[in-house]
């Protein structure tokens, strides 16, 4: 990834979000066309107004990305062709993980206004971007995930590596799998064998509570 984005909306926007994600659509399909992959992630500002961040493969102009969402949501508001939408370059991989833990750990932004309905997910990313065989999904509550650290994933990530080449992928299904788990990409990993599954991560010394 080269450069990160933000989108906001004026100060009319929608409350639906299926709307805003149509909004969202139309932009990515515009970063398609210029052969560009994105990861984004939707997070709400205080006055209740949808934004979006993300990060992008390749640079922009950012006035020309200024006026094509202003376009695509139809805001009227000069202010917002000025300020709707931002793009900066990716300087450093210590940058690169700053700002998305700075924006994925926020909390409060990530509560959904009671007015806004069908929200939907809260991020996603290019299909041709990741390569499904390596995604790894951790799922637990706040307080679970906080206290999850980047030495936990290191048995695990061994132990996916050193299964890997017995795993296989279903064009057919769009699912990679052996014989311990099952694993949807863009949804979550499925243990075939529960039990089974959770004693391999045991032996490679991994906590797992938040798996049990």
């Amino acid at each position: 990834m080269t450069h990160e984005i933000g989108l906001t909306y004026p100060r009319e926007f929608s409350t639906n979000g299926k709307e805003v994600k149509g909004h969202l659509h139309l932009i990515r399909q515009w970063f398609r066309d210029r052969d560009i992959e994105s990861f984004w992630f939707l997070e709400f500002q205080k006055r209740g107004a949808p934004h979006f961040h993300g990060v992008i493969t390749k640079g922009v102009d950012e006035n020309e990305l200024k006026r094509e969402w202003y376009k695509i949501v139809g805001s009227h508001d000069t202010k917002h062709l000025k300020h709707g939408a931002h793009i900066e370059p990716i300087r450093s991989t210590e940058g690169f993980a700053h700002y998305l833990t700075s924006y994925l750990t926020k909390e409060a932004q990530k509560f959904v206004p009671p007015e806004f309905r069908d929200v939907g997910r809260f991020w996603g990313y290019s299909r041709s971007l990741l390569d499904p065989h390596i995604i790894k999904i951790i799922i637990g509550t706040p307080e679970e995930l906080c206290a999850f650290r980047a030495k936990h994933l290191r048995p695990m990530r061994r132990w996916m590596e050193n299964k890997r080449k017995f795993w296989k992928y279903h064009k057919k299904y769009k699912r990679v799998e052996n014989k311990y788990a099952i694993y949807f990409p863009g949804d979550y990993l499925r243990a075939r064998d529960g039990r089974r599954f959770i004693d391999e991560l045991k032996k490679h010394g991994l906590d797992t509570s938040l798996f049990e």
